[in-house]
């Protein structure tokens, strides 16, 4: 069966990294004639991801109503979107598959206070506002 429309969105914390499993289900009639899965392979070699397995291994014989599995691995080095096509070639067609994913990280932004001219022993105190713009949480400790 072709799906044009199978798409894979990811996000993970930058050093992190997350996989995915696609399954593939050959849904001819039992009995009806198998198909020969050919390879599986990135369009454009994006480095962020990674064909981790694939089962059974690449090329095999897939008969009908039977499924096999491609891992595929994305490893976040930092927070740009990063995109590619996983291509499952049969000895019929290709079957497309979108990837989209993109590291998160949190980034702390924090107001600048000027403290002026103090005294040696003397303490000012001052409220400063500290966000977190990023994408992931951030644990701010002292």
């Amino acid at each position: 069966e072709k799906n044009a429309d199978s798409m894979f969105l990811a996000q993970t914390k930058i050093g992190d990294k997350i996989c995915t499993t696609f399954v593939v289900r050959y849904t001819a009639i039992a009995g009806g004639a198998p198909s020969l899965m050919l390879s599986a392979k990135l369009k454009n070699g994006e480095p962020a991801y990674d064909l981790q397995s694939s089962t059974p291994p690449l090329p095999f014989l897939i008969h009908a109503q039977d499924s096999a599995s491609i891992t595929v691995c994305f490893t976040a080095k930092d927070s740009l979107r990063h995109r590619d096509s996983l291509i499952l070639q049969t000895d019929c067609f290709d079957i497309p598959i979108s990837l989209d994913a993109h590291g998160s990280t949190g980034l702390i932004s924090a107001s600048a206070v000027n403290f002026g001219t103090i005294k040696t022993g003397d303490t000012l105190c001052k409220t400063i506002l500290i966000k977190n713009v990023g994408s992931a949480p951030f644990t701010l400790t002292s």
